[in-house]
C-alpha cells in the first residue's frame, strides 16, 4: 500500500493559489517552495517520515521533479528523508528537443498534413527537413501548435473536434481561467470541466524568461 501526496505547483496551477494574488515565480523558487512543502508534510505527519519516498511528476515536472529531488538530497543532513528515487512521465526536460520532436511527432501521427510539412521543408528547412532546427522557425511552429490546440483533442490526438472522448477539450478548456468555477459544455461527456493548466501562470512565466 502506498500513500500519495499531490502538490499543485507553482501557485496558480490547479487549485493552488497565492494569498496576495502574485503568481510570479521561477524554477528555483518553485523547487524551494516544493521542498518546504515536503518538509512541512513530514513535520505534520511524522509517522510517514521514514517511509520510502519517491518524487514523481509529468510534463513540466521534468524540471520540477529533478530540482526538488536535488534539494532533498542536499538537505539530508538537516532534514533526513528516506528518498528512494524519482520518476518522470512524458517529462519536459529540454526545450529544443521538445519543439523538434513535437513537430516530427505531429507529422508522423497525422496532426499536421502533408502540405504543411512540405512548406516546412521548402521554406523553413532549406529543403532538408532531416537536419532542420525547428527552434529557429518559431513563427510557423507557433502557428502549427496553435492550429493543433484549436482543432485537436489532447488525449486522443485527433484533428476533429472532441465529442466526449476525453474530459479535457482544448477548444473549451483554453477559456477556463478559474478552477473554482464550474463550466458546462454540451459536447463533453462530463458536465464539469477542469483544465489542469493555468494560462495565467504560463504567461507570467514566459514574461520572466
Amino acid at each position: 500500500m502506498a500513500s500519495v501526496v499531490y502538490i499543485e505547483s507553482p501557485a496558480g496551477v490547479g487549485y493552488s493559489y497565492s494569498t496576495d494574488g502574485n503568481i510570479t515565480t521561477n524554477d528555483d523558487q518553485t523547487s524551494l517552495e516544493n521542498y518546504v512543502a515536503v518538509k512541512q508534510f513530514f513535520t505534520t505527519f511524522p509517522q510517514f517520515r521514514h517511509h520510502a519516498t519517491f518524487i514523481m511528476g509529468e510534463s513540466y515536472g521534468g524540471v520540477y521533479v529533478p530540482t526538488l529531488t536535488a534539494r532533498i538530497v542536499d538537505g539530508q543532513k538537516e532534514f533526513p528523508i528516506n528518498l528512494k528515487g524519482m520518476a518522470l512521465g512524458n517529462g519536459y526536460v529540454n526545450e529544443k528537443l521538445n519543439i523538434d520532436t513535437s513537430i516530427r511527432y505531429a507529422y508522423g501521427h497525422g496532426i499536421i498534413d502533408e502540405k504543411t510539412w512540405n512548406t516546412l521543408e521548402k521554406d523553413c528547412c532549406k529543403g532538408c527537413i532531416d537536419s532542420c532546427d525547428f527552434t529557429q522557425v518559431r513563427a510557423i511552429i507557433s502557428y502549427i501548435f496553435h492550429s493543433w490546440v484549436s482543432n485537436g483533442c489532447l488525449a486522443t490526438l485527433t484533428r476533429f473536434g472532441c465529442k466526449g472522448q476525453d474530459p479535457v477539450d482544448l477548444d473549451s478548456g483554453d477559456s477556463i481561467r478559474n478552477p473554482f468555477e464550474t463550466h458546462y459544455y454540451d459536447k463533453i461527456r462530463s458536465s464539469v470541466v477542469y483544465y489542469p493548466i493555468s494560462q495565467k501562470v504560463i504567461i507570467v512565466t514566459n514574461e520572466k524568461i
